[in-house]
């Protein structure tokens, strides 16, 4: 009842209000970046997500982590806010299977995957996040085992100073600023941020900073891109894994990488490699450290290199990477891997129908070989319509977390195997210039799953290897944009629906950790609509069901008066104030109203 009455909310705002705006929209198409192939956002055969960075402005966030959680199909399981730990999943996968990357860059940590979303970069520096959904492999590698999240960056073409701030209750406060320079060859963009908190309840307090910086030289036929950056995190983690808990955590991530594109003909070429060092030092006991306490120190190289060629069928793709990674931890010891791998994939276009095979072999130094196939092919009904459909293999080798932890709760598995999955999808596309629908379902099978188990429910956690775990999903999505009824225009309506229904077979687990944790029913629905002059109300809703946790309801809500380049703003987040918890013991925030502004100044020529 409660979802009918609120989702009637959402589109009753569309009969209230009677104020003229004149909008103009130009729509450019979007490009997915895939390393070899880069495919249109409209033809892709997959289901994919995009969220620009106009539209995060719209959105009551202050953090990447925050803004994902808009998303269908992502589930994003926050340990406190402003992304200080927040797990990310897709399509019912645990934090672990899910690849991250920056401008195609990988960000994965071999300690653990609760590092995944350390991410060095300010919210205000991103152009658009793009999801890919269902097996990646083939496209980014190991760990993209149910999908894939790559946050875009990109200078802009002009000279810009942005600032930004907030502040909210608990003491709560966000200040970001960023400049933008622009040259005939050269783009430079250098952002930095910080968040700091007295806490939303003991321990809670925390301080986050951002910098990073990204240079781009364009000299003809050539591009090259240098990009670094860093997030500083302390925070107090009380009940993160232990209930009633005085955890303690700090943790640094610096990365770095280098892109250079060669766009020659039909031929592209496009070299690479990223550097990323991640330190974290864990407390089980703020006020006594030395109690028991955790240093880890990882260090991750990585080198690819891609190329395409594009003839009269279609593109043909092919890629090799190699990559390095080191830990040093007085818990888990000191490690070391060597990854390497070897991508190949063929895009055929026939008239209206276009399909695309293609395999990645990996040789991890310490699992062995592997082959991972995948097909996806796509229908051009006509030039709205369009049918999807896919295949494809995927793996996840176990983190050292997994194989070696040793903690009073919890006991790493040396004789872990890496997870596999085969995923089949196929769904439907309407995408016009105002309005955008998709429908479609999808099946994963994976056998060795991953997780943290009690055999008893006084036993300590240990990961273990499930013989199979079956999902069977459900997608539907309509979003349309600047539309108008009456003399009114809209800037934003969506409704997006995600149903999973998951299968656990042989297994004799007293309890479960994630592997049984996932979303059963998802609804995210948002409005922009305005209100007078400039001033416009966002208000955004999300109902999450899952199988081993309470269903909850949100709402949230952003007031703002937008001017060209300016924007102030009035937030109020879970205004139901709602009681619920997303990811361990940690209950997440109530009723909680924050104040700020966005100001872009563009400088002279």
């Amino acid at each position: 009842m409660r979802i009918r009455f609120l989702l009637f909310f959402l589109f009753g705002f569309c009969s209230q209000y009677q104020f003229a705006q004149d909008t103009t929209l130009t729509i450019k198409e979007v490009e997915i970046k895939g390393n070899r192939i880069d495919m249109q956002f409209s033809k892709t055969n997959r289901s994919a997500s995009l969220l620009n960075a106009k539209e995060i402005k719209q959105l009551p966030v202050y953090s990447p982590q925050e803004a994902l959680s808009y998303i269908s199909g992502v589930d994003i399981r926050s340990r406190g806010v402003f992304g200080v730990q927040s797990d990310i999943g897709i399509r019912g996968g645990s934090f672990e299977q899910t690849q991250v990357l920056l401008n195609g860059l990988k960000l994965s940590d071999p300690q653990t995957g609760h590092h995944m979303l350390n991410l060095p970069i300010p919210l205000s520096m991103i152009k658009r996040m793009e999801v890919l959904k269902g097996p990646g492999a083939v496209k980014y590698g190991q760990n993209a085992f149910s999908g894939a999240v790559n946050l875009v960056v990109e200078p802009l073409e002009k000279d810009l100073l942005s600032f930004s701030a907030m502040y909210g209750e608990y003491n709560t406060y966000s200040l970001a600023t960023g400049v933008n320079l622009s040259s005939q060859n050269f783009n430079h963009l250098v952002g930095v941020s910080y968040q700091s908190s007295d806490g939303y309840r003991p321990n809670a307090d925390f301080e986050n900073s951002q910098l990073f910086y990204m240079g781009q030289l364009n000299k003809g036929l050539h591009q090259l891109e240098i990009m670094g950056g860093g997030t500083w995190r302390k925070f107090g983690a009380g009940s993160f894994y232990v209930p009633d808990s005085e955890e303690y955590e700090e943790i640094n991530t610096l990365f770095t990488g280098i892109k250079y594109t060669l766009q020659k003909g039909n031929w592209k070429f496009m070299p690479q490699a990223y550097y990323r060092y991640n330190d974290d030092h864990y407390m089980f006991i703020r006020s006594a450290p030395t109690v028991f306490q955790n240093f880890h120190f990882s260090n991750v190289f990585g080198v690819e290199a891609h190329a395409s060629y594009t003839s009269n069928i279609g593109t043909t793709g092919v890629g090799f990477e190699y990559r390095n990674e080191n830990l040093n931890s007085t818990n888990l010891g000191k490690r070391n891997r060597n990854i390497s791998g070897l991508f190949i994939e063929q895009r055929v276009y026939l008239d209206k129908l276009n399909f695309t095979p293609g395999i990645y072999l990996n040789n991890y130094s310490d699992f062995g070989m592997f082959a991972f196939p995948a097909l996806d092919a796509g229908y051009e009904i006509n030039s709205n319509w369009n049918m999807y459909g896919s295949i494809g293999k995927s793996f996840r080798v176990p983190s050292y977390t997994d194989l070696y932890y040793a903690g009073p709760n919890n006991i790493g598995n040396p004789n872990l195997l890496p997870e596999q999955a085969w995923t089949y999808e196929g769904g439907l596309k309407l995408n016009h210039k105002l309005l955008n629908t998709q429908v479609g379902i999808f099946n994963r099978n994976a056998s060795e799953l991953i997780d943290w188990i009690k055999e008893t429910p006084i036993a300590p956690w240990q990961p273990q290897n499930f013989f199979e775990v079956n999902l069977l999903g459900l997608e539907a999505s309509l979003s349309k944009k600047n539309f108008q009824i009456g003399k009114v225009t809209f800037p934003l309506f969506s409704i997006d629906y995600t149903y999973i229904k998951a299968e656990l077979f042989k297994t004799n687990a007293a309890a479960s950790r994630y592997a049984l944790s996932n979303l059963r029913h998802q609804i995210i629905g948002r409005l922009v609509h305005p209100i007078f002059k400039g001033l416009y109300h966002s208000i955004s809703y999300r109902y999450l069901e899952r199988i081993s946790l309470p269903s909850y309801h949100l709402l949230d809500n952003r007031l703002y008066w937008q001017e060209k380049d300016f924007q102030i703003f009035i937030d109020v987040s879970n205004i139901t104030n709602t009681i619920y918890t997303e990811a361990g013991f940690v209950p997440m925030p109530g009723r909680w109203i924050k104040i700020g502004f966005n100001w872009d100044i563009e400088m002279g020529s």
